[in-house]
């Protein structure tokens, strides 16, 4: 990947999302770096950052423009994790787990995967319902529970943020940039591509 092709939009003020925070730290090195060697003592910090921190950045700004006082809470990553080992170990599953962290942690992954390739839980448990396992009937039963949890205190989870950031740019509550690229995804999810 040759950085240099993205210097000029984002010289232009254009929003460079990036697959990870490294990738986003790499591509400012990169910029700063550009803009030394054209001479230049001062310039504009580029927007480059990765997908999740515009997401919640994004979310931000729908909080503080809409008037709508009733949108759900984000929660953080370790809010996540924790909502989730509470929802392992308090099931008749979990009670025989070594581990609840890794398997909450899973069941966690497990959840963004279902989200990013659009596929509903009950989808995904009638399809594999003659093949499904222990595990498999474990995970359906948690993450029902953690989706009514979410609905029921009105948290947003990541994995449900980019739909949520979507809906407000489609009804026209979040102005969208004018300049948006990407840089290092080798593939687009279906969430991602909306």
């Amino acid at each position: 990947m040759n950085p240099a092709h993205y210097f000029s939009a984002l010289e232009q003020g254009a929003t460079l999302l990036t697959a990870n925070q490294r990738l986003a730290r790499y591509l400012r090195q990169e910029f700063d770096a550009h803009q030394q060697t054209l001479g230049h003592s001062v310039w504009a910090s580029p927007d480059i950052l990765p997908l999740s921190t515009w997401l919640e950045r994004c979310w931000n700004e729908i909080l503080e423009i809409s008037l709508d006082n009733k949108l759900p809470s984000l929660l953080t990553p370790y809010q996540q994790q924790a909502l989730w080992e509470r929802i392992v170990a308090e099931s008749t599953e979990g009670q025989h787990l070594l581990q609840v962290y890794t398997a909450a942690e899973n069941a966690l992954a497990a959840w963004a995967l279902l989200k990013q390739w659009r596929i509903t839980l009950e989808s995904a448990t009638s399809a594999f319902h003659a093949t499904m396992n222990v595990d498999n009937h474990a995970f359906a039963q948690w993450a029902r529970r953690f989706g009514r949890l979410c609905k029921k205190n009105a948290w947003l989870d990541s994995a449900a943020l980019p739909d949520a950031v979507i809906q407000h740019i489609n009804s026209g509550t979040l102005p969208l940039v004018a300049h948006l690229g990407f840089a290092g995804f080798d593939e687009f999810t279906p969430q991602q591509q909306s």
